[in-house]
């Protein structure tokens, strides 16, 4: 059986007295903003359309939530703050940067282990 991770969020959240919704998410998480034209469509900007997220930012998110519950005590000792506290501020960090969120929460990491000597958590 496998952990869903975003509902462990989910729950990390409602401990809080937070709400999450899912489109609260999606709405942080990077998205594509338009597909490529179909062909005889009459050009690019015409044949454009708005794409949903899909199923592969919501495993980057989760995989992103999974590296940041690895790395708790580095971001309890750091910042005094866990990894569902943290992981709204990736997201969002994602967001601005065009990056992934796994990717920001990976360099989040590196240079946390980097600041504290290399020690791992």
């Amino acid at each position: 059986m496998q952990r869903d991770t975003i509902r462990e969020y989910q729950k990390a959240l409602a401990r809080r007295g937070e709400t999450w919704t899912h489109t609260g998410i999606e709405s942080a998480l990077p998205r594509i903003i338009a597909a490529p034209a179909a062909p005889g469509t009459g050009g690019v900007l015409r044949g454009t359309r708005v794409l949903g997220v899909n199923a592969d930012a919501r495993e980057d998110f989760a995989t992103a939530l999974r590296v940041l519950q690895r790395n708790n005590r580095l971001l309890l000792a750091r910042f005094g703050l866990g990894w569902a506290d943290i992981a709204a501020t990736v997201c969002g960090e994602a967001r601005r940067r065009g990056f992934s969120t796994a990717v920001v929460a990976r360099l989040l990491v590196a240079a946390l282990r980097s600041e504290s000597g290399g020690a791992a958590s």
